[in-house]
């Protein structure tokens, strides 16, 4: 009977307190949502705990489709396996419709292996994977709803991906809509058919990630041997295949945090500062139960002399605290809710499962209790250790701030000035790294993602050689150049052979990049060749005999001789065909904050790509003729939008801009925090400080004086906690700039901006209540005394 009156008697005080902790476990909800999907979350399959990956042992784990066939041989023999790439924007065609569609291309049996079952139809089978066999594809239920119109009908009609035509043999149940964690498909077919046919017999094309059920924790020893048998097997066997191969097996857990190391950084710093937020929302919680239970000291002496226990006095604290902080949380729920689904909206959780599931509203109820217990510890302590004599003597009303009221501002200060100044840190260095000079003009830069899947192999090049011929024709048009990808969207990863160095001998060193582009690439993006030629049409051949490397990989290769007419081998393998070095191009920033990677261009028409294209004259006349061209209905290729330098730039840094909506968003909704309880233990003290100020108006204070000597009280509690914010926030920001790539900016003067802003806070929030001092009249002294 006891609890529930703090309600009747308290309205406001109770109001405040279910805000605070709406907006504490609201947004730690939506961040903890963020940080289930990027870390925590599995893959939909039955008994995850079984799954397992294949890793070779290379920088990304990925195997060559002829190794991880080789494997899955032996392996298949008593456990079950798979290996998988996903391809994005490929190119279908359903009905008289085209679309680009993500495809999700496998090998072995995926559908044993993960215990996946279809809503319609069948699933695929190990004998759908093989060459040969019928062309056939599962397709997600997301794609069967939005794209095929959910209708039963759609199983056994034929869609067209890229050359091939397949029947669609299933759609599968909704939940099951991802191999990889951070990447969802449309499609799911054999490997076998694929538009780059090459690839699927080459063991230098390292693309495949291979998943295998283990049923035990014992069995794994027994993969492991049959792991190092096969491989050592192939490597003996292949003079310049399999060289790399030294798999082993690590967790689904291990291989995402491997894949995605940048994002899971980011996710871990996520963490710290959601923990950062919580203790704010419980700090300041804590403060307003203090100050309740200090209003009501008077009472508590009372209810003490009347032979009260301690336990019971705690009872009525806990439960406060936890029927209020509880009211609280199930607003705070709703509030996760609305974040959540404005989260996906975000670049960053595009690539992310974001739900309020089960596991969220689990963390969810987990956080309320939480900050319902460590915001009762404080005032609990109070009840049990303080003393009721003076209350007793003197009522309830005392012109002192508490010691713990104190220790739980400052750490609330200490706490916000650090998410600020993480905040303030992340914009500073995003808007530094969008002003890099990436190597190159950025003005008159435009280009469009280019799609040619459907175009018969022959006939690539045609096609794309026409695309050029016939911009280059539009005035104003420079040059023009295809590449494998836009400004900013890196190359791939491999390890070379120079002959004398190997990937064996110098696994660390031979790393390097590689890109594929055709003559004209390096004049498009204004990349001047420092010594040699650039790429021609006659370099254009398989296997290939010409490459152009930039300056990095020039020095670290043959530091002190000459790097034009030497030879390396592309895929580390000493066996296969050597590629001669026709040119030096000047070392450009190829992914975000990435300026010094060795990396080599190899000429070579691919069905995705990206089409160049650098003007000087009317820009909009140039992309309106673009636009016409590229967007005829007759075209037998898809093209993207055109975009200009911002627009790939934009792109590029998503995740971080992503990750700054969200360390900002958390920011301010801790300096909200912290202006609150600010603004709350300064009304406090002033109302509680009546007394002392009467007396001093009536012996010659001027009102303004009161003013500022409470609000002096109150700051310089929080001078306090900016100090410690100070050490902590640096201790904070030195964690974050060694964890994620790219984020600097921490220095004097970003630290007195941050700062600054929190003692401006601060300063409001104890200016607003304390000018109730300068309405105190001397009549009241009378009353006061």
């Amino acid at each position: 009977m006891m609890i529930p009156r703090i309600i009747k008697n308290r309205p406001l005080f109770c109001l405040a307190v279910i805000s605070v902790v709406s907006v504490g476990i609201g947004v730690s909800t939506a961040a903890s949502s963020v940080i289930n999907a990027l870390l925590f979350q599995p893959i939909p399959t039955v008994d995850y705990g079984s799954i397992y990956r294949i890793d070779s042992g290379t920088e990304y784990g990925a195997l060559t489709p002829v190794d991880a066939r080789d494997l899955m041989d032996v392996l298949e023999q008593d456990f079950s396996v798979f290996s998988y790439v996903h391809e994005r924007n490929m190119e279908c065609s359903y009905q008289s419709e085209k679309f680009l569609a993500d495809t999700c291309q496998l090998q072995g049996d995926p559908m044993e292996t993960l215990k996946w079952t279809p809503m319609l139809g069948r699933v695929l089978t190990k004998e759908d994977m093989k060459p040969g066999a019928p062309p056939v594809l599962m397709v997600s239920y997301g794609f069967w709803k939005t794209r095929l119109g959910a209708i039963p009908d759609a199983v056994g009609s034929l869609i067209k991906v890229n050359e091939d035509t397949f029947e669609i043999v299933g759609i599968l149940e909704p939940q099951y809509d991802r191999l990889n964690r951070m990447r969802s498909a449309d499609l799911y077919y054999s490997y076998y058919y694929t538009s780059e046919d090459w690839k699927y017999d080459n063991r230098g094309w390292e693309d495949q990630h291979m998943v295998i059920r283990v049923p035990t924790k014992e069995k794994i020893v027994e993969v492991e041997e049959k792991l190092a048998r096969t491989s050592a097997e192939l490597r003996a066997k292949y003079k310049y295949s399999a060289t790399y191969l030294m798999p082993r097996v690590i967790s689904e857990n291990d291989a995402v945090a491997k894949s995605y190391s940048k994002l899971y950084e980011k996710g871990k710093v996520i963490t710290l500062l959601v923990a950062a937020l919580l203790l704010i929302a419980s700090l300041n919680v804590g403060n307003m139960l203090l100050a309740n239970v200090y209003r009501r000291q008077h009472e508590f002496a009372i209810r003490r002399a009347l032979g009260a226990s301690s336990n019971g006095l705690l009872k009525i604290i806990f439960g406060e605290s936890f029927l209020l902080t509880g009211a609280g949380g199930v607003l705070g729920i709703v509030v996760a809710y609305i974040l959540i689904h404005l989260a996906q909206y975000l670049d960053f959780g595009a690539n992310l499962e974001l739900k309020m599931d089960a596991i969220i509203l689990r963390n969810a109820l987990i956080l309320i209790i939480l900050v319902g217990f460590l915001s009762a510890l404080i005032p609990s302590f109070q009840i049990v250790y303080g003393s009721f004599n003076i209350s007793l003597r003197e009522g309830t009303r005392t012109s002192i701030v508490s010691i713990p009221a104190k220790i739980l501002l400052v750490f609330q200060v200490a706490f916000s000035a650090t998410l600020l100044v993480c905040g303030l840190m992340f914009y500073v260095s995003l808007n530094a790294s969008l002003s890099l000079w990436p190597g190159y003009e950025t003005e008159h830069l435009l280009g469009f993602r280019f799609y040619m899947q459907n175009v018969p192999s022959a006939h690539k090049k045609t096609v794309a050689d026409e695309v050029v011929r016939k911009i280059k024709e539009i005035p104003g048009v420079d040059e023009v150049g295809i590449g494998m990808s836009g400004p900013f969207r890196g190359a791939g990863g491999t390890q070379i052979s120079t002959g004398d160095i190997t990937p064996q001998t110098y696994p660390e060193l031979t790393q390097t990049g590689w890109f594929f582009a055709l003559p004209g690439y390096f004049k498009a993006m204004g990349v001047p060749i420092i010594r040699g030629r650039y790429l021609e049409e006659s370099d254009i051949q398989y296997p290939h005999i010409s490459a152009v490397i930039n300056e990095s990989m020039a020095e670290r290769f043959w530091p002190n001789q000459e790097a034009l007419d030497q030879y390396f081998y592309p895929w580390g393998n000493i066996g296969e065909e050597p590629v001669r070095v026709v040119g030096i191009c000047r070392n450009y920033m190829m992914r975000p904050w990435e300026t010094d990677r060795p990396v080599f261009f190899l000429p070579e028409h691919r069905s995705q790509c990206t089409v160049h294209v650098r003007w000087n004259g009317d820009e909009n006349h140039v992309r309106e003729q673009i636009n016409m061209l590229i967007r005829d209905s007759g075209n037998p290729y898809i093209a993207g939008e055109l975009m200009d330098f911002s627009s790939f730039q934009m792109e590029a840094f998503r995740d971080t801009r992503s990750t700054l909506y969200v360390i900002g968003f958390m920011a301010i909704a801790s300096m909200s925090l912290s202006f609150f309880g600010t603004y709350y233990i300064t009304r406090n003290y002033v109302r509680n400080c009546r007394k002392d100020m009467s007396i001093r108006l009536s012996l010659g204070a001027k009102p303004s004086y009161l003013l500022w000597f409470a609000m002096g009280r109150c700051m310089s509690i929080v001078s306090f906690g900016l100090a410690i914010g100070l050490v902590l926030s640096r201790f904070t920001t030195l964690q974050i700039q060694d964890s994620v790539s790219g984020v600097e900016g921490y220095g004097l003067l970003l630290a007195l901006v941050a700062f600054g802003g929190m003692a401006l806070v601060a300063a409001l929030a104890s200016y607003l209540p304390s000018r109730e001092l300068l309405r105190i009249h001397p009549s009241e002294v009378l009353r006061e005394l």
